[in-house]
């Protein structure tokens, strides 16, 4: 994905709520070193389109980023995002695919922002900063 598609994605998050300021988002991301070998560019882009790529994957990343130490099974995502069941397991399914969401190993199976990742990291800061959570 080009710096361009980077902004313009960012921008289009941005009018979702409040108007900000995309620049200093994009320059972190350009600045950051381990980004800059092409498997890694690479992975990245992958991500970003697979984790961006709909309004319900958006809707869940800010519902499990609101609070990052909580843990939510399926229902509590559904009713806080307000998406349908279906769409909570296929979008689950694509954020944990990209390591976005980590899922615990308990009955019922409970999920998490995956904070430790330096691209939902940037994500999470970006969302605050817009007031999109």
């Amino acid at each position: 994905m080009d710096d361009e598609t980077r902004y313009w994605i960012a921008q289009e998050v941005a009018d979702a709520k409040y108007s900000y300021d995309a620049k200093r988002l994009l320059q972190k991301t350009q600045s950051n070193a381990r980004w800059s070998s092409s498997s890694v560019t690479k992975r990245v882009t992958k991500a970003m389109e697979t984790g961006l790529a709909t309004t319900g994957r958006l809707r869940i990343l800010r519902v499990l980023a609101k609070d990052r130490g909580n843990a939510l099974i399926k229902y509590g995502i559904e009713r806080e995002s307000g998406l349908r069941h279906d769409d909570i397991v296929r979008n689950l399914t694509a954020l944990l695919g990209i390591g976005w969401v980590k899922s615990l190993p308990t009955k019922p199976k409970k999920y998490r922002i995956n904070s430790d990742d330096s691209i939902v990291s940037s994500l999470i800061e970006f969302f605050y900063s817009v007031r999109y959570i």
